[in-house]
């Protein structure tokens, strides 16, 4: 993009933040107008070469220092050159500025404002897009940069061989009767022939076992650079430790960590209590005692007698296991608890001090001070959607996954429709059940617009919606009881789900 105006250049308009679940620092930038050409130095940014991008008579430690390891100078080309080859190309960058400038310009038009801005008009706006302004700040347009800055980039990549890169580590937190789940990510510019984890309990004996990137290993989609392995249960409790090396075709060995392990307690399975579901941003799935739509987390004993809570913890942070203790209370064999995660403890004892963050957390239940707070069943999880549930299937033991919201129940996987050409696309209805209204989503648009219905319990019509990525019904006038989705196809219907109006 060309930004100058960040860490490199400038030395402005970014943050530094220590990750507290992988302890290393991460750069996050702000504010960038000053990218695509924008030139307040008159040096020409769509040629500066990427290796002496940074302002050449002050420090930047953040740039000098990565590019004189030779190691982080040629990850450094590997990824400008797979951003210019697989991203940063002419036909994805237009057609995408032609969507934004169509998007814009309507309200450009209506905006009396908008030439007080440097002057600019309606027509530099439309110009800007191909072409330079005869503006100070604007030796270039956008479609104009872009073709200068990609074939720049490629004039200058000095590519070399690679180790491969293994990076975001993610495993789950087992007991000593659950199977460890282990996943990494891949990249090499050779292709990778092997990778393994090489792991041991409580420093005895060391053990390696391949993952594999064919989708059947927790491992995401085959051929995704998503690598997996399922250890089966160890059968004892204890400190695990574990790293993932791999193994290019031209024999350079990659690992993460670089340097030690990571660690993963393995905790008793006599307490049967296991976190199965969460919601980390609950928009419109459920609301609380007051009304409100919190995070939340599900408790499920997976045992054959009652379990005491009132002495176990529930935490955001394994190194704080004590965070938020359960309040005096029992669950039943089978039964699911739900635990608000709102930072509220005044709203009422199912009130947890903390929040869940839907760019990826951590939430475990800890046991009593008696038995040293050791972790009972933990979660790490990545990225979730707005109303996006993660659970276990089966309930309390299986892995953890995308499964429909089901808060208070018992866990359903996430349905899928078939569409014409046999892509699986999934999809959710929510909230259910609902007092008004219910959103039908799609994980992500149909090819082509289709019909949805909305049938009573006599299958009666009640509703019709056209559906490609959402559709809303609206269920506030209608009477209790039970009704049903169906989609219309060319062959005749397709039932997607059955909705409780309450």
């Amino acid at each position: 993009s060309g930004n100058w105006d960040g860490p490199l250049y400038n030395k402005n308009n970014f943050y530094l933040y220590h990750n507290q679940a992988t302890g290393q620092f991460e750069y996050i930038p702000y504010d960038l107008d000053n990218t695509f050409g924008i030139d307040w130095f008159q040096i020409d940014w769509s040629t500066r070469n990427i290796y002496s991008w940074a302002h050449p008579n002050e420090t930047r430690p953040l740039y000098w220092r990565i590019l004189q390891v030779p190691e982080y100078r040629d990850r450094f080309s590997f990824y400008m050159n797979k951003i210019v080859q697989e991203v940063y190309t002419e036909a994805a960058m237009f057609d995408r500025l032609d969507e934004i400038k169509a998007l814009i310009q309507p309200y450009l038009v209506a905006d009396d404002y908008y030439t007080y801005d440097y002057g600019f008009d309606l027509q530099d706006f439309s110009d800007g897009f191909e072409e330079s302004l005869p503006y100070f700040h604007t030796p270039v347009g956008f479609k104009p940069f872009i073709s200068q800055r990609r074939t720049a980039t490629l004039n200058q990549l000095d590519l070399n061989d690679i180790e491969p890169i293994v990076s975001q580590l993610t495993n789950n937190h087992p007991n000593e009767a659950q199977a460890v789940t282990i996943q990494a990510f891949i990249e090499d510019d050779q292709g990778v022939a092997s990778v393994e984890v090489c792991y041991q309990l409580d420093g005895g004996s060391v053990n390696c076992t391949p993952l594999y990137d064919d989708g059947q290993h927790l491992d995401q989609d085959a051929g995704d650079g998503w690598y997996g392995a399922v250890i089966p249960a160890l059968g004892q409790t204890g400190v695990l430790t574990y790293y993932v090396q791999a193994t290019d075709l031209n024999g350079n060995d990659g690992r993460e960590p670089v340097c030690g392990t990571r660690e993963v307690f393995v905790g008793s399975a006599a307490v049967s209590l296991a976190i199965n579901e969460l919601m980390a941003s609950n928009d419109a799935t459920i609301a609380d005692e007051q009304g409100e739509y919190d995070d939340w987390v599900e408790i499920y004993n997976l045992g054959n007698t009652s379990m005491y809570l009132g002495d176990r913890y529930l935490s955001d942070n394994p190194d704080n296991p004590t965070k938020w203790q359960f309040p005096d209370i029992w669950i039943e064999p089978g039964e699911f608890l739900l635990v608000w995660a709102d930072d509220d403890v005044d709203q009422g004892e199912l009130h947890a001090g903390f929040k869940l963050d839907a760019d990826g957390d951590f939430v475990g239940i800890f046991d009593s001070d008696a038995n040293g707070n050791g972790l009972i069943d933990g979660v790490d999880f990545g990225p979730i959607g707005a109303d996006e549930a993660r659970g276990r299937l089966p309930n309390g033991t299986g892995p953890f996954q995308a499964v429909n919201p089901t808060p208070g129940a018992s866990n359903e996987p996430v349905a899928v429709l078939e569409t014409p050409d046999g892509a699986l696309v999934p999809y959710r209805i929510y909230p259910n059940p609902t007092r008004d209204l219910v959103y039908l989503q799609a994980g992500k648009a149909l090819a082509e617009m289709r019909e949805v219905l909305l049938l009573n319990a006599l299958g009666q019509i009640v509703g019709r919606r056209e559906w490609k990525d959402q559709a809303i019904f609206d269920l506030s006038e209608l009477p209790a009881g039970f009704y049903f989705l169906s989609l219309r196809h060319a062959d005749g219907y397709q039932d997607l789900g059955r909705i409780v109006k309450e």
